[in-house]
């Protein structure tokens, strides 16, 4: 066989999805220019990402299982190219608190070039191989019933291998509440949750969630009181026009962001 048709057979392989898939997050932590610690983040957020693939594939309905992976692969994709944005000026991932301040970094990106981080993440994290990812998907359901029709003649009791999506879901999902709860306290750990693309956006969602249950349940009418009972009236002269003729410096830091300490 010669090096052509062995091409031809290579890109035949719906295996050739989980390469997409890699590229994507190896081109994902190279636009944010992580060092070091990019190969650790890499294997996680690839793995994270291809177990959901793997049981996606495993679904019997091959409509709605590839109308679910488009959704999904186009998201991820999205929120890669929204983070490497992000990243570049601001040195951290977007947030859900970001989406209520939308109208400010729309004001915000006008004042920056944004012209070559467009061009590069957009060509290479959205546009280029999400059509292509959504093609092997559905090749590679199409493969797997064949070789369960195969695997199924030639042995009708139920086998190990049938279950390896679910038990590798169920793995997937309890290392990632770990990992996110970070119960031993771990500065690894929160290193991890803080550069790696699926636990930093689950913890993101989980910090969200909570936040606004917190802020659901406070009796807004208490806290007046509390601070009606504490703050301090202020009574007399003493202190009036004791500014007059001054000078007036007014720092506003209103989401200050840490990058900008010792730039000065």
């Amino acid at each position: 066989m010669g090096k052509i048709e062995k091409l031809k057979q290579f890109l035949k392989d719906f295996r050739i999805l989980y390469v997409l898939l890699g590229i994507k997050v190896l081109l994902f932590y190279r636009l944010v220019d992580f060092d070091g610690v990019d190969y650790i983040v890499s294997v996680l957020t690839f793995a994270f990402l291809a177990i959901l693939v793997e049981n996606m594939r495993s679904w019997k309905n091959e409509k709605r299982a590839s109308i679910l992976f488009g959704i999904f692969y186009t998201f991820i994709s999205v929120i890669m190219l929204a983070d490497s944005m992000y990243y570049s000026y601001f040195i951290q991932y977007t947030s859900v608190n970001q989406l209520f301040q939308i109208g400010n970094l729309l004001d915000t990106a006008g004042a920056i070039d944004l012209n070559g981080v467009v061009s590069t993440a957009g060509i290479l994290l959205l546009l280029w191989d999400i059509p292509l990812a959504i093609y092997y998907f559905k090749k590679s359901i199409k493969q797997a019933k064949i070789v369960e029709k195969k695997r199924r003649k030639k042995e009708r009791k139920f086998h190990w291998f049938c279950a390896m999506p679910t038990l590798l879901g169920i793995s997937a999902i309890s290392a990632l509440v770990i990992l996110v709860w970070n119960p031993l306290n771990d500065d690894g750990v929160r290193s991890i949750n803080h550069l790696e693309f699926v636990t930093y956006h689950t913890s993101d969602i989980v910090k969200f969630t909570a936040g606004e249950l917190e802020r659901s349940s406070v009796n807004k009418n208490h806290i007046q009181q509390e601070i009606a009972e504490l703050v301090p009236k202020a009574t007399g002269t003493k202190y009036r026009g004791i500014a007059k003729g001054k000078n007036l410096i007014l720092i506003q830091l209103e989401s200050f962001q840490n990058f900008p300490i010792g730039k000065t």
